[in-house]
């Protein structure tokens, strides 16, 4: 018995070093064949990337040689017959300015000529219209500041004990108002209504005068109080009717016309400024003469037609 127990111990200390040479060898076995295999993938990826970039370098010439072959026969054709060339080339929409070497897309000379077309039909359009709207604006502006600083001048002149309606005479009274305005001087001495049309040629040099609302020819309202000027070349004259005080806001500058850049005004009771056509409130009989300013509705930005419309934007054309 003690026997075949020695026998056993001996059999499991042979058997136990097989075991683990077997297991040593194959796991040797596995990392060879894993290096293997690594080692394959990267030879077949190297394979596969150097066939990709020999096919680009080939299409890359491909694409080159093509784009030479094509300006080639361009340029034979060209220099062969220009003028079939150049019509060939038109009906196949052909343009100089699209690159054929290029595989990016590019706008043809007709694209771009009928895109210049209809910016400029736009423009056209629209640009004109801009204009006449900033320079309403610009009138608009000129107005109110004309309109805020004759009221400024009424108060002046009630704290200095003047009522300006109260002066007699409207070369007088416009001297009187002037006073306050900086740098105004007088360019029109002749206070005769007489003379009234040799002084609008005069100030008006190279236009045809004054002109009513809708463009017809009319004489000034206000031709018997000379003309001053202020320092921002606005023109200032005066009637005795109404005792009115009339104002091209501009000065020498078109459109010279009652109701655009020529306002009339009155001054009543102390000094509170009026502008013609307020209702209820007569500054003057313009209107009955056919020169209508309508410079209460240019004021209020109110159509004298149309009560929700502007007189700027809607009214004046």
């Amino acid at each position: 018995m003690k026997k075949e127990m020695e026998n056993v111990t001996i059999l499991k200390k042979t058997v136990r070093p097989d075991k683990a040479q077997m297991l040593k060898q194959v796991q040797g076995d596995s990392l060879i064949k894993n290096d293997e295999v690594e080692k394959t993938v990267r030879l077949e990826k190297d394979k596969i990337l150097k066939q990709v970039q020999d096919d680009m370098v080939v299409r890359d010439d491909m694409v080159r040689v093509q784009g030479d072959m094509e300006v080639y026969g361009h340029c034979e054709r060209m220099r062969s017959n220009p003028a079939n060339y150049f019509a060939r080339s038109a009906d196949k929409n052909f343009s100089l300015f699209t690159s054929h070497l290029s595989r990016r897309a590019a706008f043809t000379l007709a694209e771009v000529l009928i895109t210049l077309g209809i910016i400029g039909v736009v423009a056209a359009v629209t640009i004109p219209v801009m204009i006449a709207n900033h320079k309403k604006q610009t009138l608009k502006t000129q107005l109110l500041k004309t309109y805020s600083e004759l009221g400024q001048v009424g108060q002046l002149a009630l704290a200095d004990g003047v009522i300006i309606s109260d002066v007699s005479t409207p070369w007088t009274r416009l001297k009187t108002i002037m006073k306050y305005f900086k740098g105004s001087k007088m360019i029109v001495t002749d206070a005769d209504y007489k003379n009234m049309s040799a002084t609008i040629e005069k100030i008006y040099p190279n236009t045809n005068g004054l002109k009513n609302i809708d463009g017809g020819q009319v004489p000034a309202y206000c031709d018997n109080g000379g003309v001053w000027q202020d320092n921002t070349g606005r023109y200032f004259m005066a009637n005795d009717s109404g005792k009115t005080v009339c104002i091209d806001i501009n000065g020498v500058k078109p459109p010279n016309k009652y109701g655009y850049d020529y306002f009339v005004f009155c001054y009543k009771e102390n000094n509170r400024l009026v502008a013609e056509g307020t209702p209820d409130d007569i500054c003057t009989n313009a209107s009955a003469l056919g020169t209508v300013t309508y410079t209460y509705n240019a004021i209020i930005d109110q159509s004298p037609d149309d009560e929700k419309k502007s007189y700027w934007k809607n009214y004046l054309k």
